[in-house]
């Protein structure tokens, strides 16, 4: 069993390694699925799938975000618990249109992971472009006692100048209360 793992994990090397030369993510994401096929309990090699998928769907290929997002839904079956998993398919639904959707992948990357800011911030900027200023707000109140400094970031500049009693100062790193 181990030289056919071994062998199977020299493809999946191989596949990866090339995509990186290439820059052809689809073509290496496609290619994965024979690996996948040989190993379908490894959940990594679904994660890697969806994520090359997510970068061919980064440059406007839709067909490969709703490959990415099988992918993901694919891994999500075999390891529920991982929240950038989560977060990368809240992004690929967003990128498709299906907001709700996309929010509701925000929210369970932002549950898995609740010492994160960066999540609660990417909800909050999804929740507020549907409308849901309580919900975006919610999110946003969030981020900023995971980590007072992020008030500082472009994403959070609106919010904290509307609601400056959401930044708790004193929290700031030294460096950050200067600015």
């Amino acid at each position: 069993t181990g030289f056919w793992s071994s062998g199977i994990y020299s493809r999946y090397v191989s596949i990866v390694d090339e995509a990186q030369k290439t820059s052809d993510y689809r073509q290496a994401a496609e290619q994965l699925q024979s690996v996948i096929n040989a190993d379908p309990k490894l959940s990594l090699y679904s994660m890697q799938q969806a994520f090359l998928y997510g970068m061919a769907a980064s440059a406007g290929d839709a067909e490969a975000a709703r490959a990415g997002v099988a992918a993901y839904e694919n891994f999500i079956v075999l390891d529920p618990g991982y929240a950038v998993v989560w977060a990368n398919l809240a992004a690929l639904r967003w990128q498709l249109g299906e907001r709700e959707l996309a929010v509701e992948a925000m929210q369970q990357a932002a549950k898995l992971d609740s010492v994160n800011w960066q999540y609660p911030v990417n909800l909050g900027r999804y929740a507020e472009a549907m409308g849901d200023a309580i919900t975006a707000n919610s999110a946003y109140r969030r981020a900023l006692t995971l980590y007072p400094d992020s008030g500082l970031y472009t994403e959070l500049r609106s919010f904290v100048t509307a609601n400056p009693d959401a930044l708790d100062r004193l929290r700031m790193t030294i460096p950050a209360q200067t600015t």
